[in-house]
C-alpha cells in the first residue's frame, strides 16, 4: 500500500497542516499522525473516504498509486465520493459466488468477527487492510467494492 506516502505527498504538496486537514475532514490531528508516520493498515476505511474528498483523488489511487509520478492522469480521475456500499457488495459477492462466511475469511485472512461487525454494524469503521484484503479476494479494486453498487452492474 501507497497510502503513507501518498498521504504524505499530497499533504506537502498541498501545502496543509494537520490543523488545516482536521477542520476540512474532522479526522483528529493523532490518527493523522498516525498515518504519516505510523501503522496505516489500522486506518478505517471512512477517514480514507475524507481524505480521498479532501485531496480530491479516488480511494484506490490514494492506497495504492504513486501519486506523485501519476498526479495528472489521477485528478482526471477524480471525484466527490459521498456513500459507501462496501456492506452490500460483499454481502452480495458471497451469496452470488455462494461463498460461506468461513470461506471468506480463510481464503481473505480476516477474522470472522471482522467479517460479522462488516455486515451486520457500521461498514465505515473497517480497517482499510480488511477492505484491501476482501477487494483482492473478490478481485475488485478498491473504488468499485466501496464505491460502486455492484449489485446492479452487468459484468
Amino acid at each position: 500500500m501507497n497510502l503513507q506516502k501518498n498521504f504524505n505527498w499530497l499533504k506537502c504538496k498541498k501545502n496543509l497542516s494537520y490543523n488545516r486537514i482536521y477542520r476540512m475532514t474532522g479526522i483528529s490531528i493523532s490518527t493523522l499522525q498516525v498515518l504519516a508516520h505510523g501503522n496505516q493498515n489500522n486506518i478505517r476505511i471512512e477517514t480514507v473516504i475524507k481524505l480521498c474528498n479532501c485531496f480530491k483523488v479516488n480511494i484506490n489511487d490514494l492506497v495504492f498509486s504513486d501519486i506523485e509520478k501519476n498526479m495528472d492522469e489521477i485528478i482526471g480521475r477524480s471525484k466527490q465520493i459521498d456513500s459507501s456500499n462496501l456492506q452490500k457488495n460483499v454481502r452480495y459477492l458471497k451469496e452470488s459466488n455462494s461463498l460461506s462466511y468461513k470461506k471468506i475469511c480463510t481464503a481473505a485472512k480476516i477474522n470472522l468477527n471482522t467479517l460479522h461487525i462488516l455486515l451486520n454494524g457500521n461498514e465505515m469503521n473497517t480497517r482499510m487492510e480488511t477492505v484491501v484484503k476482501l477487494a483482492e479476494f473478490f478481485e475488485r479494486n478498491i473504488d468499485e467494492l466501496v464505491i460502486k453498487d455492484i449489485t446492479t452492474c452487468k459484468f
